[in-house]
């Protein structure tokens, strides 16, 4: 590592909410796009059986059975990391809010 100019620090236990960038800024804004992209494909599941059923939600709500399977889910799941990836690429503050949280942009600054 020395020919890298590098030098190698181990992260003690318990302390990477304290330590790691991208854990303080990038993980949960990546975690919260999934969620609400599977949120809102799912939504449209529901809104699909309302149509079906004449608008009788109940019935709707209680037939509703997306399809899980791997097979479907796989390029959806896809198509939902590359907006992710995306929306991280655009908005870079979320990714420089996490070395100064930590400490470590200030430090690299001095």
């Amino acid at each position: 590592m020395s020919k890298c100019c590098s030098e190698v620090e181990y992260v003690p236990a318990n302390c990477t909410s304290e330590l790691q960038p991208l854990y303080l800024s990038v993980n949960k804004v990546f975690k919260d796009c999934l969620k609400n992209s599977f949120t809102n494909w799912y939504g449209d599941c529901v809104a699909k059986a309302i149509k079906k059923f004449d608008d009788d939600v109940e019935s709707a709500v209680a037939a509703v059975r997306p399809d899980l399977r791997l097979s479907t889910l796989r390029p959806i799941h896809a198509r939902w990391l590359i907006d992710s990836i995306s929306y991280l690429n655009t908005t870079p503050s979320i990714v420089c809010r996490g070395w100064e949280e930590t400490g470590i942009f200030g430090a690299l600054q001095a």
